[in-house]
């Protein structure tokens, strides 16, 4: 597999790297436009950024945010399944355009209920750690009001950071172990979405830890850089000298490029270790090999009906 993820990842690093690139710019697009009801109500209600009163945003601009956001989730979600498509196809040696990552809309029916089905866990997430807050961190809570948000934005923000990770702590529980739905959506037509949730669960049961622990040696070292880079960052003062200012520019700049050659490695990672599981698919490291059409090759998509159809692993695993 790491034969298999190196060259990969050389002979496609610019295709993929541009790919994520505009997945994630327009999938920010979309987050951001959903924000526009709270943030425009902040402005509105909060137009002095130095006033010692902070007047937070009504119910109804959340709710309407609320709303918003999974609307927006749901259509970045589907942007990804094509994400899943493009780094699949590369991964195959088939040939790739940045068209596929609006595969998606494409394949409406199935893909939209997937997507549909991912939105009801990311819910079942967010219920889950409101509920966890009001449990735990009732009596701080208790204490983040409009004056303190005010005259101590800096009290807050440690515990908003903390929040934040347990909030992605809990999704990642929730999603992991349908991380295979794209690949079993993409590779077998005939799968209806419920069930390769089903069979992705399945798929990763017993090997979660060797999967993250391949996601985290495919983004390597450019994963060490970003969290260095971000450290030393973190010790430059805003109002810094001009030599130090540049100096973080360029990690700045370093730790963009180390990000997302890091993410590129590790989407192209999961239908490398998918094929491998299920054993549907011999993929192999010839540097002469060239990406087929699909109209010259109508029969070299990867068959797993019979993994789908059973639910189960394949016996010959790698």
């Amino acid at each position: 597999m790491i034969a298999v993820l190196n060259q990969c990842a050389k002979t496609n690093m610019s295709k993929a790297f541009f790919a994520v690139l505009v997945n994630e710019i327009l999938c920010s697009l979309l987050l951001s436009f959903a924000t526009i009801p709270v943030v425009m109500d902040l402005a509105r209600k909060n137009p002095n950024p130095n006033a010692q009163t902070f007047e937070l945003p009504s119910v109804r601009s959340f709710i309407m945010t609320g709303v918003l956001l999974v609307i927006a989730l749901f259509f970045a979600i589907t942007l990804i399944y094509g994400l899943v498509v493009i780094v699949a196809r590369m991964v195959e040696k088939r040939r790739v355009t940045l068209g596929y990552l609006f595969q998606g809309f494409r394949e409406r029916s199935r893909v939209f209920k997937a997507s549909a089905i991912f939105i009801v866990l990311v819910l079942l997430g967010t219920a889950v750690f409101v509920a966890l807050e009001l449990f735990v961190g009732n009596k701080y809570a208790v204490t983040i009001t409009s004056q303190v948000l005010a005259q101590s934005p800096e009290k807050i923000s440690s515990y908003i950071i903390i929040a934040m990770l347990v909030y992605v702590f809990i999704q990642i529980i929730f999603l992991l172990p349908f991380v295979f739905v794209w690949m079993l959506v993409h590779a077998d037509s005939s799968l209806r979405p419920f069930k390769a949730f089903v069979v992705s669960a399945r798929l990763l049961f017993g090997k979660v830890f060797h999967f993250v622990g391949f996601l985290i040696y495919a983004g390597g070292l450019n994963l060490l850089v970003l969290v260095a880079v971000n450290v030393i960052d973190a010790f430059i003062p805003q109002n810094a000298q001009t030599a130090l200012q540049f100096v973080s520019v360029v990690l700045s700049m370093v730790g963009f490029v180390a990000q997302y050659i890091a993410k590129v490695r590790m989407y192209i990672a999961v239908p490398i270790y998918f094929y491998s599981l299920t054993g549907v698919m011999h993929v192999h490291t010839s540097e002469n090999d060239e990406p087929s059409d699909d109209a010259g090759h109508p029969d070299d998509r990867p068959e797993i009906t019979d993994i789908t159809k059973s639910g189960g692993g394949s016996s010959e695993e790698k």
